[in-house]
This record gives C-alpha cells, structure tokens and sequence, in this order.
C-alpha cells in the first residue's frame, strides 16, 4: 500500500498529516516539502525573526518528535515537478519518486517577482532563507528602501524603523495596506508608520530601479531615492503549476470543493494555493493567512482519512506592527458604510461592516476583543443595531446569547 503522500511544507502540510492519524488513518502518510525545514510559523518571518540576531531558525509548527510520535515520515528539501496522474507516482527535481493512494497538495503561495528585479542587494521575504538572508544584509545596511505598503512591505518596514534604520516606503496607493484597510485606516496606519520614523512616500509610481555593487536607486514620477537595500513587497502568487500541468482545475487558485477535494478523485488541496467552495458565503474564496490555510489543513486530512467535514473557517487576518494589533474578520469593504466603536485618534477602534442588522465584517487596530466576537457572529442568527456596535460599554457576547429578532 503506497499510503498518503502530502505535498507542502507550510501550515495546510503540517495541519494535513496530523489530521490524517487523528482521524484514523493507519497507512503511511508522508510529508514532502522543498524547504529544508520542517513546517514552521511564516508570520515571525517578516517580524520577529528579523529582530532577533540570536535566532537560526524558524518556530516549527510542530518539533520532530511529533512527526516521529506519529509514524510521519517527512522528506525534506525535495522539490516536487510532476504529480504522477493518472499513475499516482510523484517525481522530484532530483529524480526520486514517491507513489501514493491519495494526494494533498498544498504547495502555498510564493512572493511575487519583479523581471529584472533581482541581486546582491534586492531581497524578497516569503521563506525562512529569505529572511535569513535579509537580518544578514540589515546588519551593514543603513538607509534600506521597501517598494509596497502591504502587509510584508507595512510589516518589515516596522521592524527596520525599530532597529533604527533610515527606511524609506515607496507605495503607488495613498496610504499603507489600502487595499485592505481602505483609505482611512490605512492613513492611520500610516501616521503611526511616520509618528515612528519610516520616511512613507505614497501615490508615487515606480519608474525604474538600478543597483550597483553599493547602492540602490529608486525612480519614481515625483522623486529619486536612493539607498543601500531593496526589499520588495509586492504580493504572493499562488503555486497552482503541478495541478494545472495534471489537469486540474485551476481559476486564481486550485479549485476545490467545501471538502477540500479537487476535480482528480482521491486528490485534495489546502493552504494559499488553494480556492476553496465556502459553502456560508456560497462561492469559492482563497486568502494568504496561517490559520486559514492551517483549517483548510485539516479539513483535507480528516477527509482523506474518511471524513466528511466542511470548510466553514471565518477569513479571519491579523498583523502585528510595532506595539499595534491589526485584525481583520468576515467580509469587509472598509471604503463602504462602516460603523465606528472607539477612537481612531487613540489608535484603539473597530470599524464594522453591517447590513440589515447583521454583522459581515470588521477591521479593528487595538481591539481584539471586538474581533474574536464578530468571528463568532458572522455566521451566526443575530440582529445588533448601529448604537449598540458604537456603544464602547456594549458586550458583544450580548448579541450571541439574545435570541434573534424575527
């Protein structure tokens, strides 16, 4: 019996092989992964990994002994190039090859690349080596330059101003990570960004980049900056090449049902790669986020095991930068109506999104506490009027234990 074979070293791998033995599956379940580590938190990557110069590794999600507790064999820095339909053998860059039953893919997503855009001084942060390599080059660097203001770009544009570099952010947008916050909170984010040091240059268009051997040049249609450092933060790509290349639909992600099952029989996806049918918002979604990808882990091992469990997960994102949590629940069109509770001018409010008195969604700096209860309403019965979400001395939870108005 050839058993399992799961493909991808993030959190949808990890989450996948360890609902695989708690659902029951006794077959040989192995782990494949391009990186040379075993699955690990990404999101320190981009912050704490980078102000850490004691750190030479990654958090592991989960430490050896609980592969080995499991019977998981992992098989480490083999990079997958073709995944075997209709035969089900997987074939790797070196030649080895794995033959399977069943199939998890979950190859995640990997940092957009500018052509032209690339040497000593240009650096990307999607993998451990890649922020390995950046907390290297920061140690001699003085004035280094972000191009994006989203959430990698906002994040270690933070780090870099709190290790005391002259970091500069180029954004083509009006505000930092607009496109997810929209334009007032983004401003606020980026007041917090100057009030802090980082020199934030937005509605700029990038012209054209140069580096030498010592420095960095940035043209844009307003200005020139120069610097000795380019981090580039210009988004993710999902890696939907093995599937597509074997047949398997693909539109802006893999496709897969509510189960995580993809068009192939006996094939599942989970993690960044992956579009998934969201059977509570009735479409298919995919989102770049830990615990996201970790459910959708889970959902794909339990039922390759045998299972029948259904992706409800709420999109649910947060970002850490300086001493401020941004989170984000539900749906949101932050440039829509919005109801405010708290204040932006004390850097502790929840916008949320409502609609005939249902909360869709929110975005809060400061505010957990309103985040972790709108992930419970979203798709629960309940009806909240405008005053009582603007009312600071209103519990949540209020709304969730009242019964719904009909």
């Amino acid at each position: 019996m050839s058993g399992i074979v799961v493909v991808g070293g993030g959190p949808a791998g990890a989450a996948a092989v360890g609902a695989l033995r708690a659902g029951g599956y006794d077959g040989k379940v192995t782990l494949v992964s391009a990186e040379q580590q075993l699955p690990y938190e990404r999101p320190e990557l981009s912050k704490e990994y980078l102000l850490d110069p004691l750190r030479q590794s990654a958090a592991p999600i989960y430490e050896a002994d609980w592969y080995r507790e499991r019977n998981i064999d992992t098989v480490l820095g083999e990079r997958i190039t073709d995944i075997g339909l209709p035969d089900r053998t997987l074939v790797a860059e070196s030649g080895v090859r794995l033959s399977y039953d069943q199939l998890i893919l979950a190859p995640g997503a990997r940092a957009r690349r500018t052509p032209g855009l690339a040497g000593e001084r240009v650096h990307y942060v999607r993998e451990f080596t890649d922020a390995h390599r950046l907390r290297e080059a920061l140690a001699g660097a003085q004035h280094p330059i972000v191009l994006g203001g989203g959430f990698i770009g906002s994040e270690v544009a933070g780090v870099l101003a709190v290790l005391g570099k002259r970091v500069t952010v180029v954004e083509r947008r009006h505000s930092l990570m607009e496109r997810v916050l929209g334009p007032t909170m983004g401003g606020v984010l980026t007041d917090v960004h100057r009030a802090n040091g980082a020199d934030v240059r937005t509605g700029r268009v990038i012209v054209a980049t140069e580096t030498t051997r010592d420095s960095v040049v940035v043209r844009t249609d307003r200005e020139t900056v120069e610097g000795d450092l380019l981090i580039v933060g210009g988004g993710a790509e999902p890696n939907v090449g093995l599937a597509d290349a074997a047949g398997i639909a693909v539109r802006g992600g893999i496709l897969v049902d509510g189960r995580a099952r993809t068009s192939a029989p006996g094939v599942f996806a989970a993690g960044d790669a992956v579009s998934i049918r969201h059977g509570l918002y009735g479409r298919h979604l995919r989102a770049e986020h830990r615990d996201w990808a970790f459910e959708m882990g889970r959902i794909a091992g339990a039922n390759a095991a045998g299972g029948h469990d259904e992706f409800t997960e709420v999109p649910w994102y947060w970002s850490d930068q300086y001493e401020h949590s941004i989170q984000m629940a539900g749906e949101i069109d932050p440039a829509g109506p919005t109801v405010l509770r708290g204040s932006m001018d004390d850097l502790s409010f929840t916008l949320f999104a409502v609609e005939d008195g249902r909360v869709r969604g929110a975005i809060s700096m400061n505010r957990p506490r309103d985040i972790l209860a709108v992930r419970k309403l979203v798709f629960a019965e309940h009806r909240v009027t405008d005053d009582e979400l603007s009312d600071l001395h209103f519990d949540l939870r209020r709304v969730l234990r009242a019964p719904a108005a009909i």
